[in-house]
């Protein structure tokens, strides 16, 4: 049996369409994260005084060492002590320092990242969103 030219053509094509060039999948972390962010804002279940400094508060996220620096002002920590910490990212969700206590879901819609605890959902007193704008 004979096949005709176009025969080739669509299998050409079909295994293209089907090879494994998507780096979206594979890319181990998002280049938008680079650079450093400031706290804007925090929404939780808890109080923060009228005059409480959030630009204190800064994350500078290395994505070539996939590392993040983390600065607090002298009014308390958000999400870890001052210092320089190893991060993971898989599927919008950051890990911080392995340790899946300090696991954020991420969006950056222009130059914000908003961060949402990752959190136990029977417990309703610990959802904690951290709204940062990018220096």
């Amino acid at each position: 049996m004979k096949k005709s030219p176009l025969f080739y053509i669509i299998c050409a094509l079909l295994m293209a369409a089907c090879s494994n060039d998507d780096n979206s999948a594979t890319t181990p972390f998002t280049s938008s994260l680079q650079g450093a962010w400031t706290l804007n804002n925090v929404i939780c279940f808890c109080f923060f005084e009228d005059d409480f400094e959030f630009n204190a508060h800064q994350l500078t996220f290395d994505t070539s060492n996939n590392t993040v620096t983390v600065a607090n002002g002298a009014n308390g920590n958000f999400i870890i002590s001052p210092g320089v910490y190893d991060f993971t990212e898989d599927q919008g969700v950051l890990t911080i320092d392995n340790n899946e206590d300090l696991m954020y879901s991420y969006q950056i819609e222009g130059d914000e990242l908003t961060l949402v605890f990752v959190d136990e959902i029977n417990i309703a007193d610990d959802e904690v969103t951290l709204i940062y704008d990018r220096n």
